[in-house]
């Protein structure tokens, strides 16, 4: 059997862990704060209640871990802040 025609296994990672504790202290900090969300784990992403905006983690945990530890709690901040603005919605002029 070629090498192309073989299956990659995925092995977990201690990013897969990493991720669990990224999305923890997000919905602790969503959490602490009232808002209304619901996280959908299939999709990664976070659909807000009151500003009806989705917002997806993909790129956002990307960033979380590309940056060092010590800059975590910022890129964490970053993200919250981002979820919690509401979404314009569109102008009445249209």
């Amino acid at each position: 059997m070629p090498f192309w025609s073989r299956k990659k296994v995925q092995k977990p990672t201690a990013l897969a862990a990493d991720r669990a504790s990224f999305c923890a202290a997000l919905i602790a900090r969503l959490d602490e704060a009232g808002a209304g969300y619901r996280y959908d784990e299939e999709k990664f992403a976070i659909f807000c209640e009151g500003s009806g905006g989705v917002h997806f983690l993909n790129n956002a945990y990307s960033e979380y871990v590309a940056c060092p530890a010590t800059d975590r709690a910022n890129v964490l901040n970053g993200v919250f802040n981002r979820i919690r603005t509401p979404c314009p919605g569109a102008p009445d002029s249209w």
